[in-house]
């Protein structure tokens, strides 16, 4: 869209030197090379100020990357395919986005070329629009003005709406998938339903532990949890009668390959999490089936990503592997949201699991509720306990805050936020140059009309008035259009986004994004419109006249 209207701006420019070259025999052949070979030109010198401007924001980007994800570069690597790439586009696409708007230009007749002195050429006012805009009363002089101009070429219009409505869309999509994954992992951590939690290096007696720790002070409520590591041992997974069917064959574990990173291919890493029976905190998000129930017998909760990956549904059996070749069948009663370790989780009664390890009223986790609920006396406390429990002899491994959790987990998504936001801010600027152009071919095309304006009257003011609120309009308009395009976008991207990084993501529409993008598209619009209006300005009644 920039490329097709920044070569209209060329070819409405210069339409009468284009009739003077026909005048004096150049054919059409001849005038398109000319203006396809200043494309190229064109294209040559943004791929060389893009190769290295790229090159910069990619180790910029990059460094970003690694260092929130702490982990050290290795040198940054300019490849051969990437440039050939950048070339490739920056010739090809502006070539062939040029191929148009040149031959429309080189096909006006030499009376028309040399005749040629506005826009119009008397079909404005023939279409509904033009009509209805031309009946609108009580508005004052220019903003009628600025209405009825800002129409009067369409398909200039339209492809400058392209990018600005694309570029909203994506942004307020990319908004409502930040806002997506929060909302999901912030659900998800209300689940657990505590503040934060101390890891024991051994298991610890459970009565012991939370005695100890329901009496100091600060303490709300403590529970024990016990974790264990473990495998599938699939093929073997057991239809129960009654089952809900599973998905076909080529879904679950005869494929010979492991998706829970187990590069033996023998299975699945399973993260085993025994949760009191009677617990008070812990209220999974429940997507399929019903939760544990006292009196059964090894039931399970499965991460509803990892029953996928597995093939395996409500109401089959799924036979693990707790190490030392101890290998329990568990019975699936219900699938969760957990995005958690790697979404590798299951959820079984602590007494089951400590049966089947040989840990019986022992744990290794104490989750605990606080009164506190500042970030900085939640930490305080922990560490606090740990020195505490230290002295009395348990050995703990660490201590952690649900917040500091939740705050690594959302600063790994706002890696992908970032890069997105970064495309869309592109794509936006892109659009921004885009209407500059269009607003700035408007300037070219109605040099004779701002003269009259001049003649008549009109003020330098006025005019700016006439091309800024134009700008502002196609703006507006922009935002208006986008807006129900990122709403139905929204769950369809949010949904391509999760499956592409194996995330469990539930769409949240973000509001604050429509508002984001306003104020957005406002300031760019304001700014594209200025040099447009400012050239306007500096049109004075005897130039404007005696353009050529």
């Amino acid at each position: 869209a920039l490329v097709v209207n920044t070569i209209n701006a060329s070819v409405v420019q210069q339409v009468p030197q284009m009739g003077i070259m026909k005048t004096v025999g150049a054919l059409r052949g001849q005038i398109s090379s000319v203006y396809l070979a200043g494309v190229i030109v064109y294209g040559l010198l943004a791929v060389a100020v893009a190769v290295p401007l790229g090159a910069l924001g990619g180790v910029l980007l990059s460094g970003y990357i690694l260092r929130i994800l702490n982990v050290p570069g290795s040198g940054y690597q300019l490849l051969p395919q990437i440039v050939a790439a950048q070339l490739a586009t920056g010739l090809l696409v502006p070539l062939l986005a040029a191929i148009w708007p040149v031959l429309q230009g080189v096909g006006v007749s030499v009376r028309e070329a040399l005749s040629s002195y506005g826009v119009g050429q008397g079909r404005f006012g023939t279409r509904w629009l033009d009509q209805f805009l031309g009946s609108l009363r009580g508005l004052p002089r220019m903003v009628l003005l600025m209405l009825r101009n800002s129409v009067r070429r369409l398909e200039r219009v339209a492809l400058t709406q392209v990018v600005l409505v694309t570029a909203g869309a994506i942004f307020m999509m990319v908004l409502s998938t930040h806002y997506s994954f929060i909302e999901t992992i912030a659900e998800t951590w209300r689940a657990f339903g505590y503040d934060g939690y101390v890891v024991f290096e051994q298991p610890q007696l459970i009565p012991e532990v939370v005695d100890v720790l329901a009496a100091r002070p600060g303490i709300e409520r403590v529970e024990m949890w016990l974790w264990q590591s473990a495998q599938t041992t699939l093929p073997k997974i057991i239809q129960a009668v009654g089952a809900e069917k599973g998905p076909p064959a080529q879904m679950r574990g005869d494929r010979g390959g492991s998706v829970g990173g187990n590069s033996s291919g023998t299975g699945w890493r399973v993260g085993l999490r025994g949760v009191p029976l009677d617990t008070k905190m812990f209220k999974p998000k429940i997507v399929a089936g019903r939760g544990l129930q006292a009196g059964e017998q090894r039931s399970m909760l499965l991460n509803e990503k990892l029953a996928v990956e597995i093939g395996i549904g409500v109401g089959q059996n799924l036979e693990l592997d707790l190490g030392n070749e101890r290998k329990v069948t568990w019975h699936i009663v219900g699938l969760v949201s957990d995005i958690t370790n790697n979404q590798e989780t299951g959820y079984v009664v602590r007494e089951e699991l400590a049966r089947e390890i040989n840990s019986v009223g022992r744990a290794t986790f104490a989750h605990i509720t606080m009164s506190d609920q500042t970030a900085v006396g939640q930490r305080r406390l922990l560490a606090d306990l740990s020195a505490f429990l230290k002295a009395r002899g348990m050995s703990v491994s660490s201590t952690r805050t649900s917040a500091g959790d939740r705050e690594d987990t959302n600063a790994q998504f706002g890696i992908l936020t970032t890069v997105l936001l970064t495309m869309s801010f592109a794509m936006a600027l892109v659009g921004a140059i885009g209407l500059s152009g269009t607003l700035s071919i408007n300037v070219m095309e109605r040099r004779r009309e701002i003269g009259v304006m001049r003649a008549v009257g009109a003020s330098s003011s006025d005019v700016a008035y006439v091309f800024v609120g134009e700008g502002l309009l196609l703006g507006i308009t922009s935002w208006l259009l986008a807006m129900p395009l990122s709403v139905l976008g929204g769950p369809p991207f949010v949904a391509s986004i999760s499956s592409a990084i194996s995330f469990s993501g539930r769409y949240h529409l973000d509001l604050a994004g429509f508002w984001w993008w306003l104020l957005i598209v406002v300031v760019l619009s304001i700014v594209a419109s200025w040099l447009p209006a400012r050239r306007a300005t500096e049109i004075s009644v005897k130039d404007s006249l005696s353009y050529e």
